[in-house]
């Protein structure tokens, strides 16, 4: 298990994905599996830098584990800003006109549909948002 808290800026968006992908690439051979976590990643990441400060400047959190021996991959965010659980947001219609959707809710759709698992808890006044993923074992 690894963490690390980095301003949550957006010039920093791609040292917090490099800590997150660097040792998942060492462990899982599979592009496709690390593609698909880096996108569901960046998609909170961006969310939480654009949105969860609105007053000022904060950090995120990152915690990642990965177990080999049992091909599983958790990782959270952690953050001290403004209360929101993604989780309650509506899937997106994907059936109706993309002119008749509502704005926003695609990406959050899109890392509830790769992930295993993801969960969302508020804890000690900070978002706690987690992903479970299962892979292959080398």
């Amino acid at each position: 298990m690894k963490k690390a808290k980095i301003p949550a800026v957006l010039n920093k968006l791609e040292d917090m994905l490099d800590f997150i992908i660097c040792d998942l690439v060492k462990v899982v051979p599979d592009k496709k599996f690390v593609n698909q976590v880096r996108l569901c990643c960046e998609e909170v990441l961006v969310n939480i830098i654009s949105y969860a400060y609105p007053h000022g400047q904060g950090e995120v959190e990152i915690i990642i584990d990965i177990t080999e021996d049992k091909g599983s991959l958790l990782i959270q965010f952690i953050d001290e800003g403004i209360y929101y659980n993604p989780l309650l947001k509506s899937d997106p219609d994907l059936d109706s006109p993309i002119e008749d959707r509502g704005i926003g809710g695609l990406g959050i759709y899109l890392y509830k549909t790769i992930m295993d698992e993801v969960l969302y808890e508020r804890r000690d006044e900070k978002n706690v948002l987690t992903f479970k993923k299962k892979f292959q074992k080398n």
